[in-house]
Parts: C-alpha cells; sequence; structure tokens
C-alpha cells in the first residue's frame, strides 16, 4: 500500500511528478505510460536495453537494462562543464571558434583585450591563406582534334 505521495528530481534536472511511495517495496517502479504521459520524454526499447531522452533537447535522461524480464533503471551522471581563464588571448579564441572576424571573436567574454592588442593586426596565417584564389589557366591557341 502507499503512504506517500510527491516528486522525485534526479541528478540530471529530470523531475517526475505523483511518485508513489511504497514502504515495502524493495525496488522503484515506473509505469512507462504515466512516464510518457506527465513528462517531456521519449522512451525506446531494444532486447536488452531501454534508452530515455527529453524530447526537446534530445539529451540522454538515463537508460535501463533488462535483467530477469525488467528494466533496471541507471541515472546518468551530471557532466561538468570547465570554466576558460580570463586571460585567453584573443588569437586563441579566434581559432577555436574556426577563424571568424575580429569582431565577433571580441564578444567572448572572457578574451583578455589587455593581452590581446599586439595580436588585433596581425593577420592569420590561416585566414589569409583561405581568401587567396586559383590564377586563371591562360589562354590556348591549341585546340585538340581527337578525343583523348
Amino acid at each position: 500500500m502507499a503512504t506517500k505521495k510527491g516528486s522525485i528530481i534526479f541528478g540530471s534536472g529530470f523531475v517526475l511528478e505523483n511518485v508513489l511511495y511504497v514502504p515495502e517495496l524493495s525496488c522503484n517502479l515506473i509505469f512507462v505510460s504515466q512516464l510518457i504521459d506527465y513528462s517531456n520524454c521519449t522512451i525506446q526499447f531494444t532486447h536488452n536495453m531501454c534508452v530515455i531522452h527529453d524530447r526537446t533537447s534530445r539529451m540522454l535522461i538515463g537508460k535501463g537494462e533488462r535483467r530477469d524480464e525488467l528494466y533496471y533503471f541507471k541515472g546518468i551522471p551530471c557532466s561538468t562543464t570547465l570554466k576558460v581563464d580570463k586571460g585567453v588571448s584573443l588569437d586563441l579564441w579566434h581559432q577555436r571558434l574556426g577563424h571568424p572576424s575580429m569582431q565577433v571573436t571580441k564578444k567572448v567574454s572572457s578574451v583578455d583585450l589587455k593581452k590581446s592588442t599586439e595580436n588585433l593586426n596581425k593577420c592569420c596565417d590561416v585566414c589569409q591563406r583561405a581568401k587567396q584564389t586559383k590564377n586563371k589557366f591562360p589562354v590556348s591557341d591549341f585546340r585538340a582534334s581527337d578525343v583523348f
């Protein structure tokens, strides 16, 4: 018999509403129909696993492994992002972003413009080579008389 009702927040920020608490139950059960009805997710089943994705962002919420005719849910650990030092030069961000114009590169919040003032007038070798074009073929008076 269920004694309590509430919400559960998984480590990735995924929330399940209207969860029932049964003290005598030794494992957690999730009803797939309720999960689809009350949350914004999609579920895919194969013969040995189950994958749950967020419907809008397609981000992986969790996966279940099949054992003893049941799918055992395993939460996906949250990944963290690393912060870049404030002292990164304009050149480095120019290269990381795929060689955009300097106006675009300056919009990155962590660019240290004091360190990069000497590089503002320096030409990027990759950008210069990308702008080069081939010369035209010279005009020829030779005409082939046969194929090949």
